[in-house]
């Protein structure tokens, strides 16, 4: 347990005045199991990524994750935190939390308790750097995207038309002229069976059937799909948390492909956040950008440049012609609680990794 002394000094190094009665900054956490129990203070749901979401706490429930979730106070501010827990070999116990903005104070918070709890490490993927000198802190891989790009769909329609690439824009026209139609529906079936013509064609992991049916069942879910001469040819899900759209998951049939319907499905998604009072719509994942000039291993578009190794540069290209401004994340950071079992769970984890 902590003790007053050192509540006190960790105080004085967030400068705090530590002359004055430690009653004026109480520090508790609470686990939470009912969202009318949260008290947020100046935190508001929707100012929060959709990760952090309660209802994608709950669909991450349906599909067998350990989600867990805790009201962090500090002082007079309240801060929700969620998070799934995973178990490994040995009994090693840590929480992953993705995509929070806390400051260093209720961090500490936070890993005083769960290390309590018998949590060997905490992996956060925070939204601010954050110092927390007493604990030892590894830098690992996000396991969500760490650059993204965000489109300010407050403008109209003909000036998100004029601030993308020439030939984003005359894509979208293309599948217009040639005839694709998009509708809302809400149908795993369909996106299922694009999904895994996808899969197949571009070879990358992904998500089992019942993933996305329990997805598609989220109120904030909205699901696109193009259509040609009567065949459903693309699909995209995208979620709404807050004033902010973010672009989930796309998937498209393997015929068709010169119509052009997936910029026309990207192209209705961003109206559909301007309907729905969105301010943002977030593409949720591109390839680490920058300035320069195109050479071997080095492809730019649309004013920027990326490593065409990266696994995303196809998407990147499709993604940048639309315009908008990229994003960094920090890095994922694992704060280390049980710093011997730590240590054995990195060191099988290499060891698995070199077979």
């Amino acid at each position: 347990m902590e003790t007053e002394e050192g509540k006190v000094e960790f105080l004085r190094l967030f400068g705090y005045d530590s002359g004055r009665s430690m009653d004026i900054y109480p520090m508790k956490m609470t686990e939470i199991t009912e969202k009318k129990s949260i008290e947020l203070g100046d935190q508001t749901e929707a100012s929060q990524e959709f990760v952090q979401a309660w209802d994608f706490g709950e669909f991450y429930r349906s599909i067998g994750r350990d989600v867990r979730r805790f009201s962090v106070s500090v002082g007079s501010t309240t801060y929700f935190v969620q998070g799934v827990q995973q178990k490994h070999f040995l009994g090693i116990m840590y929480l992953y939390i993705p995509r929070i903005d806390l400051p260093s104070e209720a961090i500490s918070v936070l890993a005083s308790e769960l290390k309590q709890r018998g949590y060997t490490f905490i992996r956060i993927e925070p939204l601010k750097v954050f110092q927390l000198p007493e604990y030892f802190c590894v830098a690992t891989h996000n396991r969500q995207p760490d650059h993204t790009l965000l489109l300010d769909v407050n403008a109209s329609g003909e000036e998100l038309l004029a601030h993308m690439h020439s030939k984003t824009r005359y894509n979208i026209r293309l599948a217009e002229k040639k005839g694709v139609r998009v509708t809302e529906e809400s149908s795993a079936d369909l996106f299922w069976q694009l999904n895994v013509m996808t899969v197949e064609r571009d070879n990358f992991k992904n998500h089992n059937r019942e993933y996305f049916e329990k997805l598609l069942q989220l109120p904030a879910v909205r699901q696109l799909v193009a259509w040609y001469e009567d065949t459903p040819i693309a699909s995209v899900l995208l979620f709404q948390q807050g004033r902010t759209m973010y672009y989930f998951y796309g998937a498209s049939a393997n015929e068709y492909r010169n119509v052009m319907a997936p910029y026309l499905l990207q192209w209705q998604g961003m109206l559909l956040a301007k309907k729905l009072h969105c301010d943002t719509y977030d593409f949720w994942g591109i390839a680490e950008t920058g300035e320069g000039q195109e050479r071997e291993g080095v492809q730019c578009f649309h004013g920027l440049c990326w490593d065409t190794s990266h696994p995303l540069s196809g998407v990147t290209r499709f993604k940048v012609g639309f315009g908008g401004r990229v994003k960094a994340y920090p890095q994922a950071v694992d704060i280390v609680l049980q710093p011997v079992r730590y240590g054995i769970y990195t060191g099988i984890r290499k060891v698995l990794k070199k077979k």
